[in-house]
């Protein structure tokens, strides 16, 4: 029985995890639906549009989520900057009111008005955190104090130098420059919709998959890359940690499903060119492997001194370069566990607590 449909590719759902009869869709059509699976029924909620322009263009949605802690909340991002939030409970649904007015934006302030990016992931933490993850640049973690407002034009001011005639963009921030933003950096994401997630009982961890065939786990709090594993000979795009017990799934071109569990009895080690593609990488974008693929660089901010090729290709070869990344787990877990409730899952179900050793994984695979 079809439900609803979309126009062209939607590339994320969003299970209410209150209500698992309850389904969100987004779409690149800008669409954003409501689905409730013991109903059978599917009411369109609005069509995404950008906030400014001379002609507002629709939104073309590539991603959608749920805040556990609130999931009356939640979130859209696509084809501009802004990270929308709205509260399903400012939608009549009898229709007489226009939902499409967002509750929360949330942006880097450097990237308000720029043209040329977009969001490819969106994830909830536990508390409220938001990670958003953008094409050709980086993932950012925001708090609830961090948003725009429900009008982010209001939210930026012209400012003009009185020392010249020149004009600065016109969607300078007045914001606390103290309150930025966590940046997490040294993946990249450019060639296809790229997910992002929280993993941990606390949500300690941020993961990512990349370009590069790779998944990318870093320290949420400090944005310390931890671990990088070869996943995928083209691309890793989807990356989705199951709500209850240490285990993460990840997909990419390749046919297959890949389950990982933090078992492996040696601490891994990070590569000393985590910026470069493995030599065995297969370009996707053009779908042949290229002499030029070991000169293709990652993200220039991130670099490591020591100039050894080891570990390129194999995640058991992956090192830490601070043997004792481990001795703080303790206390930034109980600064992340705002709730005090250790990670447990509130319906009873499989619950995990404990350090994950730094996410020492091992592998099984599903086709």
């Amino acid at each position: 029985m079809l439900l609803a449909k979309h126009r062209g590719r939607a590339h994320k759902l969003a299970i209410d995890p209150g209500s698992p009869h309850i389904v969100y869709t987004c779409g690149e059509d800008g669409l954003v639906q409501h689905l409730d699976l013991r109903s059978n029924t599917a009411r369109e909620l609005f069509t995404c549009r950008e906030v400014y322009g001379t002609h507002v263009e629709v939104v073309h949605l590539n991603a959608i989520a749920i805040d556990p802690r609130n999931p009356n909340l939640f979130v859209i991002g696509g084809s501009d900057e802004y990270a929308r939030v709205y509260d399903i409970r400012n939608y009549k649904w009898n229709g007489s009111h226009n939902f499409g007015r967002s509750a929360n934006y949330f942006c880097p302030s450097h990237l308000i008005g720029e043209a040329h990016v977009g969001i490819t992931g969106l994830a909830f933490s536990g508390q409220s955190e938001l990670l958003v993850s953008y094409n050709d640049e980086s993932i950012y973690l925001f708090t609830q104090e961090m948003g725009l407002g429900p009008d982010p034009l209001s939210a930026s001011t012209k400012s003009v130098d009185s020392n010249s005639s020149e004009v600065t963009s016109p969607t300078a921030v007045n914001v606390d420059d103290n309150v930025t933003p966590q940046v997490y950096k040294g993946h990249r994401n450019c060639e296809t919709v790229k997910g992002v997630g929280f993993f941990g009982p606390k949500c300690e961890y941020v993961v990512s998959g990349s370009d590069c065939g790779r998944i990318f786990i870093w320290k949420k709090k400090g944005g310390q890359l931890i671990r990088v594993m070869a996943a995928d000979k083209h691309v890793v795009n989807c990356i989705e940690p199951h709500p209850h017990i240490p285990a993460l799934a990840s997909s990419g071109i390749e046919n297959d499903i890949k389950i990982w569990t933090p078992k492996a009895i040696e601490r891994a080690t990070l590569p000393m060119k985590v910026e470069q593609v493995p030599s065995d990488h297969i370009p996707w974008l053009f779908g042949v492997e290229s002499d030029e693929d070991e000169d293709y660089s990652y993200d220039d901010d991130f670099h490591y001194d020591d100039d050894d090729d080891e570990g390129h290709g194999d995640s058991s070869d992956v090192d830490s370069e601070d043997d004792d990344v481990d001795e703080d787990d303790d206390d930034d877990d109980d600064d992340d566990d705002e709730d005090g409730d250790g990670g447990d899952n509130s319906d009873g179900g499989n619950s995990f607590s404990g350090s994950y050793n730094d996410c020492d994984f091992t592998l099984s695979i599903s086709s």
